[in-house]
């Protein structure tokens, strides 16, 4: 039967649902800020996201000819739903007629964080992965941090991109940065009551600026036009509080819901990302091998004689060594000192060569040394 006062089942899914966005919009400051401008393909249920080549041409109008036809064309690209997560969090000891409302809030509230918390980081993790990396290589200091991401505003101000639809999210290393910043500290208080409640700090170059905590280590901020990041989500199974019936939990309930969606970046020079400058390890670039005796006689060739030393050059110390090759179960290392192995040689020529790792894992092998065994009668 029908519920016409709207108050039943499917209402409070409705309720529940709304509740868990509204907690988990208070963790979103980066995926609120995609767009959804979108249309559905009713045929094939895919999500297709329009896009313009260029803008509309504007001439001068020719009063006695008119002017001619311009034309630019709508692209579209689709929007993956690759995005499927759900909520099942265990409500044990009660059915879901009877959860007390304080527990029904806490599970509501948890559950909106946690959604926040992941869509959040699926809006990051888009940014990173479909926007351009920042071609600026000088190292972001406090005392040059403003300057830094002016700069990247230009290059984003030159390639058409909008002042006012433009984001910069801080990592809280620069976020500690400008906040000690004079220039940066004064436009915070030219920030409107929206701005604010949008998670915003202050302005740079005219762009709302505002810190995020889920960047990673090495990304320092990102630069983005809200045009060209697109979203998309819906409910899959509305929040609500079941009864389990599973046949493993007795007088036990859930709260259980699925959300599906996807995140694109139509326009990869519509997002500036600044990593921080990272050094390159040295590489190892000699291993070398003397040999302080290249051969002996077989009375000699005995356990913990020092046949040879190895050097490198390069690399990070500590060094770790290998001997490798044909014969290298004859000898050991110790230290630097290439030594006959605890069984003495008998007659023959022995070959091996020494492998060094560094302490940031860079290999490289020496050159093949040889050891020549004689009889004693030669």
């Amino acid at each position: 039967m029908a519920n016409p006062n709207n108050t039943g089942t499917h209402k409070t899914k409705e309720t529940y649902a709304k509740q868990v966005l509204e907690i988990a919009r208070l963790e979103t400051n980066i995926y609120d800020d995609f767009s959804t401008d979108y249309e559905k393909d009713e045929v094939t249920g895919k999500i297709m996201v329009p896009t313009r080549n260029n803008d509309v041409k504007v001439t001068e109008y020719d009063i006695k000819n008119g002017i001619e036809l311009s034309q630019s064309s709508t692209d579209y690209i689709e929007l993956p739903v690759d995005k499927d997560y759900a909520i099942n969090e265990l409500i044990d000891g009660y059915e879901a007629e009877a959860v007390p409302d304080n527990i029904r809030a806490q599970r509501i509230e948890s559950a909106g964080f946690s959604v926040g918390y992941k869509k959040e980081s699926f809006a990051v993790d888009a940014l990173v992965k479909e926007g351009t990396p920042s071609p600026e290589a000088d190292d972001v200091t406090a005392a040059n941090v403003y300057n830094q991401i002016i700069r990247e505003i230009k290059n984003m101000k030159k390639r058409g991109m909008k002042p006012s639809m433009m984001r910069v999210a801080v990592s809280a290393d620069i976020e500690e940065m400008l906040l000690t910043d004079e220039k940066f500290s004064n436009t915070s208080g030219t920030l409107g009551a929206e701005l604010v409640r949008e998670g915003v700090i202050g302005k740079i170059g005219g762009v709302a600026t505002k810190p995020n905590y889920l960047m990673g280590d090495d990304i320092l901020f990102i630069v983005y036009d809200k045009r060209f990041c697109q979203r998309y989500e819906i409910w899959k199974k509305a929040p609500a509080i079941e009864d389990l019936k599973d046949g493993k939990h007795v007088g036990a309930s859930a709260l259980q819901g699925r959300l599906v969606g996807g995140l694109k970046v139509t326009n990869a020079l519509g997002v500036q990302v600044r990593k921080k400058k990272t050094s390159v390890d040295p590489e190892i670039t000699s291993v070398s091998v003397s040999m302080t005796k290249a051969s002996a006689k077989q009375s000699e060739a005995v356990a913990d004689t020092e046949i040879a030393s190895v050097s490198v050059e390069g690399g990070t110390q500590p060094y770790s060594y290998e001997l490798t090759g044909t014969d290298a179960d004859k000898f050991k290392i110790e230290e630097t000192k290439i030594k006959i192995k605890e069984q003495s040689l008998t007659e023959n020529t022995y070959k091996a060569s020494v492998k060094v790792t560094d302490s940031k894992s860079k290999t490289k092998t020496s050159s093949e040394f040889t050891f020549t065994v004689t009889a004693d009668g030669d």
